[in-house]
């Protein structure tokens, strides 16, 4: 099961605006938990500010690291939302995380709020899988299953609302 799920960041941190939007997609895997750029630089609205590893290499850097800081909340968040007793315990569950949209303002956007946004995202989508009890591995997630998949299982936008 592949979910997706994404997340704003707005916060005003002393009398500074911060602002950044991650897009995360998060499977099960068989392998070691990994997170990944996945951007695809030929498909970027850079007049919306979205932006790549070669553009702003700072940034993505920023969005793994938030998304290992979400993948690191796993075994908390599979305590609080997994109400199954067939879901395989924690210890044995592997995840991979692509970071697959990152925008941002030059003004604005802070390695601290990608890291927030990112983490945010990656937890989101957990829940998700956690709530739907889709934490099992499958590999033919390929073509039209997987299109199929992600039509069912629309992105989760979870905000945080600017504080002044």
């Amino acid at each position: 099961m592949r979910v997706q799920a994404e997340h704003t960041f707005k916060k005003v941190i002393q009398g500074a605006f911060n602002y950044s939007y991650v897009k995360v997609d998060v499977q099960p895997s068989s392998e070691r938990s990994k997170v990944l750029d996945a951007i695809q630089n030929d498909c970027l609205d850079r007049d919306n500010g979205e932006v790549d590893s070669i553009s702003h290499p700072s940034w993505i850097r920023a969005a793994i690291d938030g998304a290992l800081r979400g993948l690191e909340d796993f075994p908390f968040l599979y305590q609080k939302f997994s109400s199954t007793a067939n879901i395989p315990k924690p210890e044995n569950l592997n995840f991979k995380v692509l970071i697959t949209k990152v925008v941002g303002t030059e003004a604005d956007t802070t390695s601290y709020a990608l890291i927030e946004a990112s983490a945010a995202a990656t937890r989101s989508a957990l829940q998700q899988l956690i709530t739907q009890g889709n934490l099992g591995v499958n590999s033919t997630l390929t073509g039209d299953n997987l299109s199929k998949l992600i039509e069912e299982n629309p992105v989760v936008n979870s905000d945080t609302n600017p504080k002044r």
